[in-house]
């Protein structure tokens, strides 16, 4: 909700995004029925399915921004 007041660009929007944020936040961190160990490995967990979908994303927007703006060559093509 956050990121997309962010890419709207609609104040309130934003305000209850980052309230729902802290929300989880505090919401996570009170969670008393679940020990520290489970809690830090469901962190990991998120951390690493992030940086998956970060490293999916980058190779699949790279290889399609290269497709659409060919690169230029490296030499002067008028040089002989």
């Amino acid at each position: 909700m956050l990121l997309l007041g962010f890419a709207i660009g609609h104040r309130p929007l934003m305000g209850s995004g980052v309230l729902l944020l802290l929300m989880a936040i505090s919401s996570y961190y009170y969670w008393l029925d679940v020990t520290l160990l489970v809690k830090s490995l469901m962190l990991l967990a998120m951390g690493a399915f992030l940086l998956i979908i970060r490293w999916i994303l980058k190779h699949w927007l790279l290889n399609r921004w290269l497709t659409v703006h060919k690169p230029a060559p490296l030499g002067d093509a008028n040089e002989q």
